[in-house]
């Protein structure tokens, strides 16, 4: 059954809380057990990284060829 669909004290119980939240001692339990509530920090990837990475899509050079032949807006190539 999904959690939406379930009694709220059923879910209090099976976690073993309440509407008034952890006690201290299960807080300081909980922290041991399962350590601090933090995500994995990630390595930063620069903006150079980035760009270059755009260009490992086929896709990209089937676009610049595409606009090989116009390189200047069309509105300058036909007002001449």
């Amino acid at each position: 059954m999904n959690w939406h669909q379930r009694e709220v004290q059923d879910i209090f119980q099976e976690l073993a809380t309440s509407e008034a939240g952890l006690t201290p001692a299960a807080e300081a339990h909980r922290l041991d057990q399962y350590g601090p509530n933090r995500l994995a920090e990630e390595d930063r990837i620069s903006k150079i990284k980035i760009i270059l990475r755009q260009f490992a899509n086929p896709l990209a050079y089937i676009l610049l060829i595409a606009y090989w032949p116009f390189p200047y807006p069309l509105t300058v190539v036909f007002n001449r």
